[in-house]
């Protein structure tokens, strides 16, 4: 579980600050941000294996920002 979230990381932490040089830095760590709620929401109402996979997927999907905000 851990490998896919930081595989996913890892693959869009530079799409993310493409991004970001684009959009600008703001709109794309609140974007980025959103997407860490909507995965602590999946997690929360999670009854299944594969909802927390989903999960764990938008997680790794949106914590690019954490190299945006350095």
């Amino acid at each position: 579980m851990g490998s896919v979230f930081s595989t996913l990381q890892f693959f869009v932490s530079p799409s993310i600050g493409s991004l970001s040089d684009r959009h600008g830095r703001k709109k794309v760590l609140l974007w980025s941000m959103f997407g860490n709620i909507l995965s602590a929401v999946i997690w929360l109402v999670s009854t299944r294996f594969s909802w927390y996979l989903l999960s764990r997927v938008v997680g790794g999907l949106s914590e690019g920002n954490v190299q945006l905000a350095m």
